[in-house]
């Protein structure tokens, strides 16, 4: 922490999974982390990071030793700590695709 103090982070994550056919599943996740004290993660305009996210996405088998999943993801911030071309914001998103 800043100047040697005693900080506290923490997260957690709630994940779920549902296989709708032998090659095909949705799933979701709810996260939230807090690091008032930035120990881990640093907003660049110096705002506390206090932020929840949330997707849901899509797991394909498309071999025995092959996946593809995509999700799309929210953020969502208490202050505004997601840089854009005006600033900073409080929420953000993506889209992920990848293969395993």
């Amino acid at each position: 922490a800043p100047g040697g103090s005693d900080a506290i982070w923490n997260g957690f994550s709630i994940m779920a999974k549902r296989s709708v056919t032998k090659a095909f599943a949705i799933n979701a996740r709810v996260e939230r982390y807090s690091d008032p004290k930035q120990v881990l993660i640093a907003a660049s305009n110096g705002n506390e990071f206090r932020s929840w996210s949330s997707s849901i996405g899509a797991d394909v088998t498309l071999d025995t030793n092959i996946w593809w999943r995509t999700e799309v993801r929210g953020y969502f911030s208490e202050n505004a700590v997601f840089p854009s071309d005006q600033g900073f914001k409080t929420t953000d998103g993506l889209v992920v695709s990848s293969l395993s």
